[in-house]
């Protein structure tokens, strides 16, 4: 399994799908990626002004897509008008490129039926971007972090072209995200982990 050290903020710029007349998107995701099937990981994420929101990541399922290993992921998202939001991707991970290349998508909005996102809207604004956080921050080192979910060792990262900062760990799959604060001051913070490997 390849690991990489992944960035994407949680800001306005997360992409997003217009489904049904309303918007959806994932924050961005910062960590090590390393999907290991039947991984979770739970948050709240804390905006200016605004009540905690819950953002739930873990990795269901993998198949073999194009001669590629894929992982289907699934997120869910707290919203305070619509409710929570349910979306699963089958996704393949460029270690070179950095990136997510994004091939099925399914979304779920509060009291409907799933339904799946068109290939071309996936191809225009995909849900999960990623990009090296190495090569956007500068590394401030290691700390000991302590969040709910647990304490963890972690290394601490700094946007090289803003204040928004990121703490993530080996010791957590499947993305490895401890901590962020961003520019406008929204904060992310590891409330739970889930570890139950699947053949």
């Amino acid at each position: 399994m390849c690991v990489a050290v992944i960035l994407c903020l949680f800001a306005a710029t997360s992409a997003s799908a217009q489904m049904g007349g309303r918007t959806f998107g994932s924050p961005g995701l910062s960590g090590l990626w390393h999907p290991v099937v039947g991984a979770a990981a739970y948050y709240n994420v804390q905006k200016t002004g605004r009540p905690v929101e819950p953002f739930n990541f873990a990795v269901i399922g993998k198949e073999t897509v194009q001669g590629k290993n894929a992982v289907w992921v699934e997120f869910t998202m707290g919203g305070e008008r619509m409710g929570n939001v349910l979306a699963k991707e089958l996704v393949v991970f460029d270690p070179v490129s950095m990136q997510i290349q994004t091939f099925k998508g399914v979304v779920q909005m509060p009291g409907r039926p799933p339904m799946e996102i068109p290939a071309e809207m996936l191809h225009q604004q995909q849900p999960l971007q990623f990009k090296d956080a190495r090569a956007d921050s500068v590394d401030l080192g290691s700390q000991s972090v302590t969040m709910p979910a647990g304490t963890f060792p972690c290394e601490h990262y700094r946007e090289k072209n803003g204040p928004s900062e990121f703490w993530v760990s080996e010791k957590v799959v499947p993305i490895g995200l401890v901590k962020s604060v961003d520019k406008d001051g929204q904060t992310t913070v590891l409330v739970k982990t889930v570890t139950t490997p699947r053949t």
